[in-house]
């Protein structure tokens, strides 16, 4: 699944609510000094490893074939792990990804990991925006589930009865969600600022 969307709209609470329903979660927050290969594999196997998809001996990529890594190190946890084990549901969240679309190495990575996953495992892919390579055979495959940032947007109505969690309604919560453009990062920091100074101008 991939989930894009500008900073503020949610996807980290989205992912990390979902995460809650499994077991064994590797949950890599990429930085833009990830794009080296190196050092993308290097921190990709440890998160593997801390979640417990992985044994302690698995390293990183040697060299820079990516597809025969990715098949690799996935055709080994299979076998490394017993069966009760491998059957139980797994994620693997892939956070800020955007940071290395660009990365000549990417789209290769991408593709091999999603036909290297067992079918207990789920990938998860928060994003500011969407790789530059074609999405639409996969989603046609149902390979991949998108969420956009329409979806995470919040309308009027949810914002409102968000928003009466704070005792704001009618035009207090009309301006509020106006300022946010339905983004829950904003519609949260506005509704803190209204309460507080409702609170100051009480006392």
């Amino acid at each position: 699944t991939l989930v894009t969307g500008r900073a503020g709209t949610g996807k980290t609470t989205l992912a990390a609510d979902f995460a809650n329903d499994y077991e064994r979660v590797a949950w890599y927050s990429v930085a833009s000094a990830d794009a080296d290969w190196k050092i993308f594999s290097s921190y990709f196997v440890e998160s593997i490893k801390n979640a417990g998809l992985a044994g302690a001996e698995t390293t990183s990529a040697a060299a820079d074939e990516v597809s025969p890594f990715v098949e690799n190190l996935f055709a080994r946890i299979s076998k490394d792990k017993d069966g009760a084990t491998a059957d139980k549901p797994a994620l693997i969240v892939l956070d800020d990804v955007h940071y290395i679309f660009d990365a000549e190495w990417f789209a290769d990575f991408f593709n091999s990991l999603l036909y290297s996953l067992g079918r207990e495992t789920h990938l998860l892919l928060l994003s500011r925006s969407s790789p530059a390579f074609p999405l639409w055979r996969l989603r046609s495959k149902q390979v991949l589930g998108v969420i956009d940032e329409e979806l995470l947007l919040f309308n009027r109505e949810e914002a409102g009865e968000f928003l009466s969690g704070y005792s704001l309604k009618g035009q207090a919560a009309d301006e509020i969600f106006t300022k946010s453009f339905g983004r829950i990062a904003k519609l949260k920091s506005l509704a803190e600022k209204a309460t507080e100074k409702r609170v100051r101008w009480s006392d």
